[in-house]
């Protein structure tokens, strides 16, 4: 776990006798959203397992390993107690696929936050329909894009809207998350445009799915 997260952490303990803590437990509050809708997950079973990070290459290993259910309240706020959380901790709920909370965990207005993906999205019946989330960030500040304009262009040099010469066109969400359809579009071979910053290069598919945009 990353410093900045075990700061963040250690500011979100907090005793309470709510959700599926003990009476008296330190918990760690997360609101959960979805990554798609930019809404909080309210009212949903969350399931968390967690461990020392430790891979066996030969039993016995011992991993630490622990699993912990519970559910989000009204506010999409998850209660998780505090001694669930490890080096990984790994946070899904129903309907979502997992994120891993040291990795994945922001600080926003206040809370610890955790967005995540709407397996409708991400794995969908028909796999050709697949998406994967970017977040756009300000590569200077480090604060999402919010609702604005992408486009993803196939050379470093295309700067739309003069230059046509893109795959796909769309605003970022109130998170500064894109769903692109990765069956549709080259990512491998393609650029993020975005007017008044630098053509970013997609990494790698399965590479970092956060761009940093640098200002021209």
């Amino acid at each position: 776990m990353t410093v900045n997260v075990v700061m963040v952490l250690a500011v979100f303990l907090l005793m309470t006798s709510g959700g599926a803590a003990a009476v008296g437990e330190d918990v760690v509050e997360i609101l959960l959203l979805d990554g798609y809708s930019a809404q909080p997950i309210a009212s949903t079973g969350v399931d968390v397992y967690s461990d020392n990070g430790i891979r066996c290459i030969k039993a016995p290993c011992n991993t630490g390993g622990q699993s912990w259910q519970g559910e989000t309240d009204a506010s999409g706020v998850v209660r998780l107690p505090s001694r669930i959380v490890n080096k990984v901790t790994n946070v899904s709920a129903a309907g979502y696929a997992g994120a891993e909370l040291s990795r994945d965990g922001q600080r926003r207005t206040g809370r610890l936050q955790l967005e995540l993906d709407p397996r409708a999205k991400t794995e969908p019946e028909h796999i050709e329909q697949a998406a994967r989330r970017f977040k756009i960030v300000d590569a200077n500040s480090g604060q999402p894009l919010k609702r604005t304009t992408l486009w993803v262009v196939r050379s470093s040099s295309c700067v739309p809207p003069g230059c046509k010469d893109f795959s796909y066109s769309g605003p970022t969400n109130s998170l500064g998350n894109v769903y692109l359809p990765i069956f549709k579009i080259k990512i491998e071979d393609s650029w993020i445009a975005v007017t008044g910053y630098a053509n970013q290069k997609f990494a790698s598919i399965a590479g970092d799915n956060t761009m940093r945009m640098r200002r021209r």
